[in-house]
């Protein structure tokens, strides 16, 4: 069992990630074949598709966390900042009031 990945998951990571998957080059090659260097190419391409597979779905976990609890929290908690700024704005003293 490996180690949890617990670097931080970033957008731009991800889209990397996905724009540097290769393309099929129609053109020749002249490079060393067989099927060693299609292992490598194998290797890399599925490390690649489980790196993108398992940030997508980090970022969809901590975005539904974030909504899950934004919805469980108290209405009150949710608009105490509000309030707590009008009483402020209230309290301000004459003198520094705009006219």
């Amino acid at each position: 069992m490996s180690k949890p990945d617990i670097r931080p998951v970033v957008r731009a990571a991800l889209d990397k990630l996905a724009a540097d998957r290769p393309t099929p080059n129609a053109a020749l090659n002249y490079t060393i074949g067989g099927t060693i260097e299609e292992d490598v190419h194998a290797i890399e391409s599925a490390a690649r598709e489980a790196a993108i597979d398992h940030g997508e779905t980090r970022l969809v976990s901590a975005s539904t966390k974030l909504r899950r609890d934004y919805q469980s929290a108290e209405p009150d908690a949710r608009t105490e900042y509000i309030r707590i700024q009008r009483e402020a704005a209230r309290c301000v003293k004459p003198h520094m009031r705009s006219r």
